[in-house]
């Protein structure tokens, strides 16, 4: 199908009545950042999740969906596991058991809930007004802090901050999941703080000022803040609501049937993602039925292509704040084969498994592994491509 058609023409042009985005050659096409679909019907895309979740778009606006419900936003879609919020009274830092601590030449805050639109445009966000004095120690601090359990494990802590009149710029100090804090910029506009590290058993997430840290702290800062989220996981998911308990966000199983466009005998998968947790080997695509996997594709810690039964882990063609992996199969002769923009690699012992009956994203056929990402593109050919053709399709993703 793709014999004489260079990477770059393959690529470039339409052809056979598809739209000039569409590669030639490619059965399926998700422009999942998009919103454009070619090859099936984005009502075939069903979503399982046994809990709402919220979604996160390029301009930070923060929307919420039910439970079982398809998330897309322009980032694309997100998949991600199970995971508890720890801290209570995520949106409300006015009260309890959100609490003061304050040192040295420090004043305390005032507190004023309700005082602006939060990320999610609701009048939730409270308003924070410090004064850390022209203290420079460490003794000289102000912040407003709630302890939470957790355990020594990768973890992340988060938070919505801006200015309160939009305008001015602070560096405040902000807690890691663990012990210690870091120096942040805070601007006019909403922003997420994200401290990410080891956590502890009773860790304690704060925003103020405090002398001592480099760069200095501002001595005085007024803010807005919304939506503190306490998490183990190796970076900030989205965001979970909380109120006088914690709550949790069940994993997402993202899937569509298999159709016209899916070839059995061989075929190459495409995946484009914006990843949020990078410190793990997880799935993008996978093709399976039931819990049982015929095929997977992952991405990889690896800076080489890498192969393993019918998992393939081709590390990624680095785009700005994106990977693209590709990989593919062959049934007779067997042929597994993982590539990046500069790499491949065959494999000839693979075996496969039963014709599948899904194309799942960004979690395994099992469900017990998920990507932690957004899917911004999938694609599909119905046929093995060459090694040239997966780098020059990492490339121009």
């Amino acid at each position: 199908m793709l014999a004489g058609v260079s990477p770059l023409a393959m690529a470039a042009r339409g052809g056979g009545g598809r739209p000039a985005w569409v590669p030639s050659g490619a059965s399926l096409v998700l422009e999942l950042a998009r919103d454009r679909y070619w090859g099936a019907a984005r009502d075939l895309i069903s979503a399982t999740r046994a809990s709402g979740a919220s979604m996160t778009d390029l301009a930070g606006v923060v929307t919420y969906v039910g439970d079982d419900a398809f998330r897309r936003v322009d980032r694309g879609s997100p998949v991600e596991g199970p995971l508890l919020n720890r801290v209570l009274r995520s949106a409300d830092l006015s009260i309890l058991p959100w609490a003061n601590l304050v040192g040295g030449t420090a004043s305390a805050p005032v507190i004023t809930a309700n005082a602006g639109l939060a990320p999610d445009g609701t009048m939730t966000a409270t308003r924070i007004q410090f004064n850390k004095g022209a203290g420079t120690t460490t003794s000289d601090v102000v912040r407003r802090q709630q302890s939470y359990a957790s355990s020594a494990v990768a973890s992340a802590t988060s938070v919505w901050v801006r200015s309160h009149d939009g305008v001015s710029s602070y560096r405040m100090t902000f807690s890691g999941p663990g012990s210690g804090d870091i120096s942040v910029p805070v601007g006019p506009t909403w922003t997420r703080l994200v401290n990410t590290g080891v956590g502890a058993a009773t860790p304690v997430l704060f925003l103020g000022l405090r002398g001592g840290l480099t760069p200095a702290n501002s001595d005085t800062a007024d803010v807005l803040v919304w939506g503190a989220q306490a998490e183990n996981s190796p970076s900030a998911t989205s965001y979970i609501p909380t109120g006088a308990t914690t709550a949790a966000r069940a994993g997402d199983i993202i899937e569509m049937p298999v159709g016209p466009w899916f070839n059995d005998a061989e075929g190459t998968l495409v995946a484009q993602i914006r990843d949020v947790d990078l410190a793990a080997d997880r799935p993008s695509l996978s093709l399976g039925a039931g819990t049982s996997r015929m095929f997977e594709l992952r991405r990889s810690l690896g800076v080489t292509a890498s192969l393993s039964s019918t998992t393939v882990r081709p590390a990624g063609s680095a785009l700005p704040t994106r990977t693209v992996h590709v990989g593919g199969y062959r049934r007779s002769p067997a042929l597994l084969r993982a590539a990046n923009g500069a790499t491949f690699q065959d494999d000839t012992a693979a075996t496969y498994g039963a014709t599948p009956a899904y194309i799942r994203f960004g979690a395994s056929p099992d469900g017990t592994q998920f990507l932690s990402g957004y899917i911004e593109r999938v694609l599909y050919f119905p046929v093995l491509l060459s090694p040239e053709e997966m780098q020059a399709v990492c490339v121009l993703s």
